[in-house]
């Protein structure tokens, strides 16, 4: 008999050598629920969700966690008659075969902490001779599906090794009691976690027997199949230990891809660099093929590892192959591993080259020296305590989200990496927080000064260049950026969130640009950040192509949809945002295919969100024309959303820069409100959706003068030759802005400014004292019935 032993011993590190007693999800296993962006242990109903932790931070959580485990597995004896179905066991698995036949595996752990795989055969046009029993014809693989080991310490006497198909052929035993042809398979720990590929075989006829679905029959061992709901990674079970380092997790991992012809997992240990802002330096690199009929779940991929113990040290990644011609949309290149898009976090990571060793194809000119983006794992053993200050502390107004008016709202929109550097930073912010989140704690005091009374943060989510207002594009929809945190690529959550605690506790809200339209992966026509997720997954779901080539997100696509609003759930639940600045909006109220729907679905499902309806979602459209009746009633809205006042901008600026003429009674719209926008159609409101037929208060319109990105006043319109003129006009235009109706919001760049910083402060102060005056509470909505006109 000839054997292999393929498989070599996993790093230690990466797989517990615990007993894998949690790996069983049955009834009683530790669930956790996803709550402010962390998963909680179920033991915590009782505290609110801003104060709770991640299940594996805090020692009070820890300690809880250990009450909560699952108690150690015993060892497991092989039944004497195997009676599939009497005893619940989510190890058990079925197959039907081609020729009608009952294939059932069931997975037990043993005492040494390895798998016993007892196997039954049920079937009509089974063999009943003993003399010629049917043969189970099967090998192991981890990383690669088409590559079957058999570790001799795995192998039953009596086993034979086919030459031409590499595969072993075992005689199963026939057993009267069940009417069954059995057979049981032993693989101790050091191998696990691997697949058992298996089908049926007849010596006689010399045929095989297939399963219905799939090329062969897959048994995950040390390891379960695995679940499509949540996408992303998310925590089952944790076993007893003294620390969260030693603590032997079970990790379930989910992501989408419609197209894919396979999916592996490959989970990669790190360790810092010897700079802390520098990339991590993986190490052990496990690879875990999914089989696609055991996991995989409509278009969802899946697979539940166990053992895994110092998650916050590891990091996981997802290799797809498919059409490699490209030629049915897909971008697939199984060189690569993906960055998956549910990570929340996620951090540059120098792959080992044992990292590359099971890929069908190498990366196009790989080169180690340079970083891939990767998911992390940090997220379930960090915690953050808010101190109650997950909502803005206003003296004279309750403590809940959104008790300030708008009318009485006086906004900045401040770019990082341009408010924390400069001639003006670099007065107060250290060198060290020099372009770093924690920059902004040191400028707080002059938003204070300046009579801000919200902000609105720049994109905050791990981006690449791109051609946005901000000179970046988002790569990771919900993972912060790890190149604005000082304390390493790890504490990015933990920064940003000591700066919204701050900016709270100054009484400041805090909003967040986001955008869900160009991304970093760029285009066939100019890859900049080539397959690093999505592009690489499922681009021909992920992404639709314009007329000019440029690839943008299918965010009306169905299956694009969910992964937005989990986005923007994360943030608000996670990191305690206020509301949202939408880039580029006019792409939300695109379908798949590009067409302008008057009622967006995904547009609606974002105001109507439970979680999201009481924030401030804000519309920044960069192309008016695509928005439904070509913008006309600005983006659809239904009473909730509210929008950048472009028109406001264009109007203001050509009377008082272009000296055009014919604007006054432009002018005296957008002083008052903007009621073409913002009015109710009380004509025809037939004509129009309900989406922009009903109307909105005037504040509900954001009046900028400088637009998105943190621009100063009068960039950009050549007024340099004649400062005295630039002054006056800029000190116009900010007068115009605080004395209209609408929501004012200046750029961190023209507070900062030493001409106008005062300036604004006292505009601010006047239009606060005076908001009564200044801006009544317009209300543009039909009264309600009894209500006067």
């Amino acid at each position: 008999m000839q054997v292999h032993a393929g498989f070599s011993r996993f790093q230690t590190s990466l797989i517990s050598r615990e007993t894998r007693g949690c790996a069983q999800h049955s009834g009683n296993v530790t669930r956790v629920l996803r709550a402010s962006g962390a998963l909680l242990p179920k033991w915590t109903p009782t505290t609110p969700a801003h104060q709770q932790c991640s299940v594996l931070s805090s020692s009070t959580a820890w300690r809880n966690a250990k009450r909560s485990r699952l108690a150690p597995a015993a060892a497991v004896q092989a039944p004497s008659t195997l009676e599939f179905g009497t005893k619940k066991d989510e190890h058990a698995h079925r197959f039907i075969t081609k020729q009608g036949s009952t294939v059932s595996a069931m997975v037990v752990s043993s005492a040494n902490g390895g798998a016993q795989v007892f196997i039954s055969v049920q079937g009509s046009k089974l063999p009943q001779d003993t003399a010629s029993p049917p043969n189970l014809h099967w090998g192991m693989y981890r990383a690669v599906r088409s590559q079957w080991h058999h570790p001799k310490d795995a192998v039953p006497p009596g086993s034979t090794l086919d030459q031409a198909t590499k595969g072993m052929r075992t005689p199963l035993a026939w057993q009267p009691t069940s009417q069954s042809w059995v057979t049981t398979l032993s693989v101790p720990f050091k191998l696990l976690p691997l697949s058992l590929a298996m089908v049926l075989y007849f010596p006689d006829t010399d045929t095989y027997d297939n399963p219905r679905h799939g090329s062969f029959m897959a048994v995950p061992l040390g390891m379960d199949a695995g679940t499509p709901s949540p996408a992303g990674a998310s925590i089952v079970a944790v076993s007893n230990a003294s620390s969260p380092q030693q603590a032997s997790c079970t990790v379930n991992f989910a992501v989408f891809s419609r197209h894919a012809a396979s999916i592996s997992l490959c989970i990669v240990r790190v360790k810092p660099g010897e700079d802390p802002n520098s990339a991590l330096q993986g190490s052990g690199v496990l690879e875990i093929a999914l089989d696609p009929v055991t996991n995989k779940t409509g278009d969802m991929w899946h697979v539940c590892v166990t053992g895994l113990r110092d998650i916050g040290m590891m990091c996981y990644g997802w290799r797809a192959d498919g059409d490699t011609t490209w030629e049915t949309g897909g971008r697939y290149h199984p060189g690569f591993i993906l960055c998956d898009p549910h990570a929340v976090r996620a951090v540059p990571v120098l792959l080992p080259e044992s990292a590359y060793a099971n890929a069908a194809k190498m990366p196009p000119k790989l080169d180690l020296a340079r970083p891939v983006v990767l998911a992390s794992l940090s997220a379930f053993v960090q915690d953050f305590n808010w101190k109650g200050m997950h909502i803005p502390l206003v003296p004279g107004l309750k403590h809940l989200r959104g008790a300030r008016p708008l009318e009485q709202a006086v906004w900045v929109e401040l770019d990082i990496p341009t408010f924390t550097t400069g001639p003006e930073a670099e007065q107060v912010v250290p060198l060290e927080r020099q372009g770093k989140y924690l920059g902004i704690l040191d400028r707080i005091q002059e938003l204070v000064n300046g009579g801000v009374t919200g902000v609105l943060l720049g994109p905050c989510c791990l981006s690449g260049p791109g051609m946005g207002p901000y000179g970046r594009s988002p790569l990771s929809l919900m993972a912060p950026d790890p190149q604005f945190a000082q304390g390493g690529t790890l504490a990015a959550a933990a920064e940003l969130k000591r700066v919204v605690q701050a900016l709270h506790a100054a009484g400041i809200e805090v909003m967040m640009s986001v955008e869900f339209c160009i991304t970093a992966e760029g285009s066939d026509a100019g890859r900049r950040g080539g397959l690093q997720g999505m592009r690489g997954l499922d681009a021909a779901v992920y992404y639709r192509t314009m007329p000019s080539g440029t690839a943008v997100l299918a965010a009306g696509h169905p299956s694009v949809r969910p992964m937005i609003m989990d986005s923007l759930r994360h943030w608000a639940l996670e990191y305690q945002l206020d509301g949202f600045c939408f880039v580029n909006a006019e792409n939300l109220v695109q379908d798949r295919f590009g067409t302008v729907l008057d009622n967006p679905p995904l547009a609606e499902d974002i105001c109507h969100d439970p979680v999201l309806r009481g924030l401030k979602l804000v519309a920044a459209p960069g192309d008016s024309n695509l928005l439904p009746r070509n913008g006309v009633r600005g983006f659809p809205h239904w009473g909730v959303w509210m929008q950048l006042n472009d028109q406001f901008r264009n109007d203001a600026r050509a009377y008082l820069i272009q000296n055009q003429p014919g604007l006054l009674s432009a002018l005296a719209t957008r002083i008052a409100g903007s009621a073409d926008l913002f009015a109710p159609v009380r004509d025809d409101p037939s004509m129009l959706p309900g989406g922009l037929a009903v109307g909105r208060r005037a504040s509900f319109g954001v009046n900028t003068m400088a637009g998105l990105g943190d621009r100063m006043l009068l960039e950009g319109m050549l007024l340099e030759a004649d400062p005295d003129k630039a002054d006056t006009v800029a000190r116009s235009l900010l007068m115009l802005q605080f004395c209209s109706a609408g929501t004012p919001m200046v750029s961190a760049s023209t507070l900062s400014n030493k001409a106008f910083g005062a300036f604004v402060a006292m505009l601010a102060r006047v239009r606060q004292q005076y908001a009564s005056l200044l801006t009544p509470p317009l209300n543009f909505r039909d009264p309600a019935p009894g209500e006067p006109p």
